[in-house]
């Protein structure tokens, strides 16, 4: 390729006032030859205009000044002017789908897209009249009518919580694992106990599946989550989704020490308020220290540690304490509980439908579990002897 860009003769052109003091004037904008090389070199590169003329349009009334090529949006927007778009992005043509930024031009008759018009010299435009809110009225309800999870990703829609999964994914992105921990906190309080246990339905919803894999999300927030963990048994302490605030002098009794019982304390205590969790196991966790093997889930390392922020919080606990042998729901109002939150669990499974598994000796899955946390009690060791 070098011979093509390079002159066949690289002697510049003679001149009769040439001197030895003077450098030589090569010419590059005459061809010597009818060749490929010298139309390269000899080709002028197209000048633009040192400035794109100005154009002056009315807005509203108002005279504005912009530039030849711009639409009737941009013209108005870097005047001060807004008009109110759904699908606008400065970066991208204007498509105009949602149709909420239409406009009157006058001499028109139909209202145009003001994203994708041009905006011409001496135009007269009109942006807020009541035959414009109508229309945009009118195209809003169109977009809600068929608004399935527009406002929200696939992965966090389909999140039974709706985590802000977007949110701590950028904190992890960061390597900010706190700050995508409290993130996670704000709709759950065990982001390293969920990041074991969840059957993850949002990667199954993942948009990032669409290009080559899903991304692993409850990997991610376990991944920060135990980060955290680690920074707490270094002795700092957990992060705190929200501001606590101060006391209330309310007292609140939550039943049951699991997922949804400890999660109640825990937003409770945060709101200001005084909090005492009653179980009737001898340690707190419910299913999840019940029903959840340790290789799953480890008991002290993860879920009494992700604990540990309600207790910080000055969540108190009541353990070996059963809701209808040991108290009631009335003994605890008169014991001067504003509120109390019942969250007991379902302790139970689906059966099969076979011949014998109400059998004596044949254990149901949660019954094994609890059994292989706590020991066989004494009816069980009976019936294996």
């Amino acid at each position: 390729m070098a011979d093509l860009i390079v002159r066949p003769d690289d002697a510049p052109l003679p001149r009769r006032d040439a001197r030895p003091d003077t450098p030589a004037v090569y010419d590059t904008t005459t061809p010597r030859e009818d060749s490929l090389a010298e139309r390269l070199i000899t080709t002028q590169s197209p000048q633009r205009p040192q400035s794109t003329p100005r154009i002056r349009i009315e807005v509203d009334g108002r005279v504005v000044e912009g530039f030849e090529g711009q639409t009737i949006l941009e013209v108005c927007r870097d005047n001060g002017i807004e008009i109110p778009t759904l699908c606008y992005e400065p970066k991208l043509p204007g498509f105009g789908a949602c149709r909420m930024c239409v406009c009157e031009v006058e001499g028109e008759d139909q209202p145009p897209i003001s994203c994708s018009r041009d905006a011409e010299a001496g135009m007269v435009v009109r942006t807020q009249t009541d035959e414009l809110r109508r229309l945009r009225k009118t195209n809003l309800e169109l977009i809600f009518s068929d608004h399935n999870a527009y406002c929200l990703p696939p992965c966090q829609n389909k999140c039974p919580s709706h985590i802000d999964i977007p949110g701590f994914l950028k904190a992890n992105a960061e390597a900010n694992w706190r700050e995508s921990t409290r993130i996670f906190k704000r709709t759950i309080p065990f982001p390293s106990v969920l990041g074991r246990v969840c059957p993850a339905p949002c990667e199954e919803h993942c948009r990032r599946d669409e290009v080559d894999e899903a991304i692993a999300i409850r990997d991610s927030h376990r991944y920060a989550g135990d980060q955290v963990l680690k920074a707490q048994a270094a002795g700092m302490k957990a992060p705190v989704p929200f501001e606590v605030q101060p006391p209330s002098g309310k007292r609140a009794a939550v039943i049951g020490s699991g997922p949804a019982g400890m999660a109640a304390a825990y937003y409770l205590a945060i709101a200001g308020h005084e909090v005492t969790v009653f179980e009737r196991d001898p340690a707190p966790g419910g299913m999840l220290r019940y029903g959840i093997p340790q290789y799953r889930l480890p008991k002290v390392e993860v879920l009494e540690a992700e604990y540990q922020g309600a207790w910080d919080l000055g969540v108190k606990l009541v353990s070996n304490a059963e809701l209808g042998k040991d108290f009631t729901v009335s003994d605890l109002q008169n014991q001067g509980f504003d509120a109390v939150c019942v969250a007991i669990g379902c302790y139970d499974t689906n059966k099969l439908g076979i011949p014998g598994e109400d059998a004596e000796g044949v254990l149901d899955g949660l019954e094994y579990l609890r059994i292989a946390t706590l020991g066989p009690s004494r009816d069980v060791a009976t019936v294996n002897q």
